[in-house]
Formats: C-alpha cells, sequence, structure tokens
C-alpha cells in the first residue's frame, strides 16, 4: 500500500518517523514535497496565513498525483487541507493526521465547522491524552477520532556551547509561565540562559541572572541545552499540550527537567525518574529545585542519566516508527 507522507518542515531528501518504521512488505512510503521553502515553518506567526493555506492545499494535492492508498500530515492544518480536498475525490484514501496539537481552543464555530470535514479523515493523533476529550467536544467529533501517541525526538548528537558555564536553560515561547519563572529567578544563585520571542516575556520584570536571547537556529538551541546543568519548562497552558518539544529534546541530550504539571506533561514526566514536576504558577517550589540541580552534582547527574533512558525507550524515532506502524495496520484493516 502506497502511503503519501506530507510534512511542512523536512524535503525530499529530509527523515521523519516512517524511516524507522520496522520493515515490512506491507507500505511503500512517499514524501511529498512542500511547496514553500520548509524552513520559513520556524519563523511562521500564530495565524496561518493565505500562502499557507495554499501551500497546504497544494502540497495535498501532489500527494493525489501519486495514487495514496493512506495520508499522513505533519500537523493539524495539513490534516484539514487533506480531509477536504480528498472529500471531492472518487478515491477515497485513509487520513492520518499526526501531531494534531491546536494550542489554544477558541471559536466554537470554527470547531464545529472544521469538525464536519475532519470526519473524513480515520485518525487523529494527539501527543496529550487529556486533549481527546477537549479536541472531540470542540469538534463535535467521536473520541474514537482522536488517538494518543507520545511525541518524539531524534538522537541529538551536538557538542555544547561555547558558553560559560555553569547555566540553566528555559526555552521556548508557546504556553509558557515565565512570569513564575521570573519569580523563582529572584532567590536563585545560578545563571539562566532564556531563548524565546519578545512576546512571551512581554511585562515580565527579568531578573539579572536571566540572559535573553532570540533568533537563534535550531542547532543553537540544542548546543546550549547541550551544556547547561538542567533546563526550566514552566508551562501556563492548562488545557492542552506545550512544552513537549522542549523537554523531549533535552531529555535525549541527557539534562535533567524541571516542569509544569500540565496536560503537555503528565504524560511524558514522573517526578524524580530524570525530571521534576512542580505545581503550576509556584515560584517557591521551582526555585526548590532550581537549587537541587544547581548545587547537587550527583542528583543532576543520576537524573540526567534517568533522563536520556527514559526518551531512548518510549520518546526516540524508532519508537515512533513501531507506533506509526501500529496506526497504520489499524486504519487500513492490516491489524
Amino acid at each position: 500500500m502506497r502511503v503519501a507522507i506530507l510534512h511542512p518542515n523536512i524535503d525530499t531528501d529530509g527523515r521523519w518517523i516512517h524511516d524507522f518504521v520496522p520493515k515490512n512488505d506491507r507500505y511503500d512510503f512517499v514524501l511529498v514535497p512542500y511547496a514553500h521553502d520548509p524552513k520559513n515553518w520556524h519563523e511562521r506567526g500564530d495565524k496561518t496565513g493565505l500562502s499557507e493555506w495554499r501551500a497546504h492545499f497544494t502540497q495535498v494535492h501532489r500527494a493525489m498525483a501519486v495514487s495514496p492508498d493512506v495520508i499522513v500530515t505533519n500537523f493539524p492544518q495539513l490534516a484539514l487541507a487533506a480531509s477536504v480536498r480528498t472529500a471531492l475525490t472518487a478515491k477515497k484514501p485513509n487520513i492520518v493526521g499526526w501531531s494534531y496539537n491546536l494550542g489554544d481552543i477558541g471559536n466554537p464555530l470554527k470547531g464545529r465547522l472544521s469538525g464536519y470535514a475532519l470526519n473524513r479523515s480515520d485518525q487523529l493523533i494527539v501527543h496529550s491524552s487529556e486533549e481527546i476529550d477537549r479536541y472531540a467536544e470542540w469538534h463535535g467529533l467521536p473520541r474514537d477520532k482522536f488517538r494518543f501517541v507520545p511525541l518524539q525526538c531524534g538522537a541529538l548528537n551536538v557538542p555544547a556551547a561555547d558558553e560559560p558555564k555553569p547555566y540553566a536553560v528555559a526555552m521556548g515561547s508557546a504556553g509558557r509561565d515565565y512570569a513564575t519563572l521570573a519569580e523563582a529567578a529572584r532567590g536563585f544563585d545560578g545563571k539562566i540562559i532564556m531563548v524565546a520571542k519578545p512576546d512571551a516575556v512581554k511585562g515580565i520584570d527579568l531578573p539579572d541572572n536571566i540572559s535573553l536571547r532570540n533568533g537563534l537556529t535550531l542547532h543553537e538551541c540544542y548546543s546550549l541545552n547541550a551544556g547547561a546543568l538542567f533546563s526550566v519548562v514552566p508551562i501556563s497552558n492548562l488545557e492542552t499540550a506545550s512544552g513537549q518539544v522542549t523537554f523531549i529534546s533535552s531529555m535525549a541530550l541527557g539534562c535533567p527537567v524541571i516542569a509544569t504539571e500540565c496536560p503537555g506533561t503528565r504524560d511524558y514526566l514522573t517526578d524524580g525518574d530524570g525530571s521534576y514536576l512542580i505545581p503550576p504558577f509556584d515560584a517557591e517550589a521551582m526555585r526548590a529545585k532550581m537549587d537541587t540541580l544547581w548545587h547537587d552534582e550527583r542528583t543532576r547527574t543520576e537524573m540526567g542519566v534517568k533522563a536520556k533512558e527514559l526518551w531512548q525507550n518510549k520518546y526516540s524515532d524508532p519508537v515512533a516508527g513501531e507506533n506509526l506502524l501500529v496506526v497504520l495496520d489499524e486504519v487500513t484493516g492490516n491489524a
């Protein structure tokens, strides 16, 4: 069966989790090129513009040209585009919408309208089990249309940044609670390098021991993380998933994590097992865990080892490839 892979961030020479699907004679994967320069995706704003929608539908049109039995998309916009486009064709390929993460849920009418189109899809893969009920209600779709599969991160073989040590890192912009981190840092005697968009810290008075940076490449972010004593991921989004890319990549680098307990973390992190989970908006709890990892080298080292083991066993590309195979077998009836 021919499986078309639609992803906005990789070109025809790139790799994604389909490259890690266990060897079998059931599926032939075809990576369909995106209509825009994939690098532009990382610079996009909060809204999907007309040019992006045009690119999404163009990519789906290209996918239909290879006569797929299954279309696998990455990110919600492509899943919606595939559902709308294939509804107009005689041949109806199965549709799997991977990484179906909406962030904020807004207008109920918008949710129902998009849900009407998404009913054409077979499985929408979410990366937080708590998103299933929220998305099902918002879209007016049955719960079994959604499936929780852990997010993954590929192996990160990057050198530590040439940065004065020691330091901790706090990275990312979506759904972040940097106000609580700023409060926690005021009683903390270490240095924190924060990598975030200016809007993510707008109106927040950052203390002198937080160094704000932005405009870094993904490689530069990973290098900073590789040299950090630990990573802090404070999250304000208590409705859907935020912060997963950041803390999973930290774990892949063997970097201990301090994160807010919330829908984005509960399926992945266990307090004390490679990470510390803190209550939402609790600056004192955050500062206490930061102090522990800053001063206790033995605990920090042990937690870093556990974090990397957890990533390898649950959140690495080979595991994601196995998960994709399971989903494909189920939607095609090969299970």
